[in-house]
């Protein structure tokens, strides 16, 4: 289980150097009910909360108001962008 509180790039792949046979890595903040409930169905939540479930499995810390706010003109940019065809 993983203790560390930043973002690892490649955490099992790093890991399986030193261990062959690892076969998943586990974050300790990621262990609470709520976030395993976010995973079940991503469907039945708004963009704003699926980012901050990302935002605080990949940091271990809910982003800051700042961070929110530029995340949401984001998408509301995208949002006002014409659609173009595939």
């Amino acid at each position: 289980m993983l203790t560390d509180r930043g973002a690892i790039l490649d955490a099992a792949g790093k890991l399986r150097q030193v261990y062959p046979n690892c076969l998943h890595v586990a974050r300790r903040s990621l262990m609470p009910e709520s976030i395993e409930e976010r995973r079940r169905d991503p469907r039945r939540h708004t963009e704003a909360e699926l980012f901050r479930a990302f935002f605080e499995e990949v940091t271990g810390e809910a982003p800051s108001p700042a961070e929110r706010e530029v995340f949401d003109a984001t998408v509301a940019e995208v949002r006002a962008r014409p659609r173009q065809a595939a």
